[in-house]
């Protein structure tokens, strides 16, 4: 088979503590004995920067062959160096039957640094 694909984005950031991010990727599927598929990929992020401590990103994205869509959110707290809290949100949804969600999560995570001299 062949694939062509269109992909266009734009980012544009607003200072030290705004970034947009807007994407998507258009392509064409083409087999022998059938007929060409089209799908569509799109995708956009936010990131935020309140200080050197305190950030928050968040990627939604949709499939067209899935029928999908997601979101995933991550803040970040750097609570002294090489010490990080992350919690990261996750939900999926399902375009079929009026964006069900799917699957829904929270995580969290705890990072530290231990400096011990020797």
């Amino acid at each position: 088979g062949r694939r062509q694909s269109l992909s266009l984005g734009v980012a544009q950031t607003f200072g030290a503590h705004v970034r947009i991010n807007l994407g998507g990727q258009a392509s064409a599927l083409n087999f022998k004995d059938r007929e060409t598929d089209w799908t569509a990929a799109l995708n956009s992020s936010l990131g935020l920067a309140w200080n050197t401590h305190l950030f928050l990103d968040t990627v939604i994205q949709a499939n067209t062959i899935e029928e999908t869509g997601r979101i995933l959110s991550r803040l970040r707290w750097r609570y002294r160096p090489g010490s990080d809290l992350f919690i990261v949100y996750r939900q999926e949804f399902d375009a079929q039957e009026k964006l069900r969600t799917t699957t829904q999560q929270l995580n969290l995570k705890l990072t530290f640094w231990y400096d011990s001299a020797i």
